[in-house]
């Protein structure tokens, strides 16, 4: 008679599985970066990057070159002083400002004329909720370059 087969399913190694995984992940991601030319930008990009280096360089390699570097490191530098939700709001505040400033023509809302319409503006409520902050932070920016130039600052690692 015939011996009894004992098979025992061999282990699925875990590691060769995760490997073969990630292959197909890696083609997928180039087959991918192929079809919408991404491989392509960055193989011209790469093949010109020595082009790129020497116009930038001869770009900033004057005053005026070293001056806006210089401005471009204090305007990130003020960015990073600024929570991320002020600074939102105050970049989305702006784009506001700027659409209602290219809506609006003296036709929509012509200004009051002459001394009575100064006078009705004086007392008008939600022109002045709106430029409070304004002025509070023109006497603030005002106190703070009076404070450089005299040589006062009251906080140094801002001056």
């Amino acid at each position: 008679m015939a011996e009894r087969l004992h098979y025992e399913i061999p282990a699925i190694d875990q590691e060769a599985q995760a490997r073969r995984e990630a292959y197909q992940e890696l083609d997928a991601l180039v087959i991918s970066l192929h079809e919408h030319g991404v491989l392509r930008f960055l193989r011209d990009t790469s093949g010109s990057l020595g082009s790129l280096t020497r116009i930038a360089a001869r770009q900033i390699d004057n005053q005026a070159g070293y001056d806006g570097l210089a401005n471009l490191y204090l305007l990130a530098r003020l960015a990073g002083r600024l929570p991320a939700e002020d600074f939102r709001r105050v970049t989305d505040a702006l784009g506001d400002g700027f659409d209602a400033m290219s809506r609006h023509t003296t036709a929509d809302e012509p200004y009051p004329p002459g001394l009575t319409g100064a006078y009705r503006l004086l007392k008008d409520d939600a022109l002045w909720d709106a430029i409070g902050p304004l002025l509070e932070g023109i006497k603030a920016f005002s106190q703070a370059l009076d404070a450089r130039e005299g040589g006062t600052c009251k906080e140094p690692e801002r001056c």
